[in-house]
């Protein structure tokens, strides 16, 4: 074997290296989506209950302020209950 075709072989095998490295790349990075996709699905699942929960909190406090909303000390206390923003 003489030096020619060391250095094709060299240069074959380390293109060869490349691509396979490269495949290896995109099939961990599919796999990760994967595996993000699913747990992101289970956590949408669980928040669903609490946006309906928190919905009908919504309009039930709603329906009690607009009646009550002439009432001084009712609104004050209804504020005060209220969680700040952070």
């Amino acid at each position: 074997m003489d030096m020619h075709e060391l250095e094709s072989a060299c240069k074959s095998f380390n293109q060869r290296l490349a691509a396979q490295d490269a495949s290896l790349q995109d099939l961990r990075r599919r796999s990760g989506r994967r595996a993000a996709g699913a747990r992101l699905r289970w956590l949408w699942l669980g928040q669903l209950p609490q946006l309906v929960v928190g919905l009908l909190i919504a309009r039930w406090a709603g329906g009690y302020w607009t009646p009550h909303f002439a009432e001084p000390h009712l609104v004050v206390h209804g504020v005060a209950i209220h969680p700040g923003r952070d």
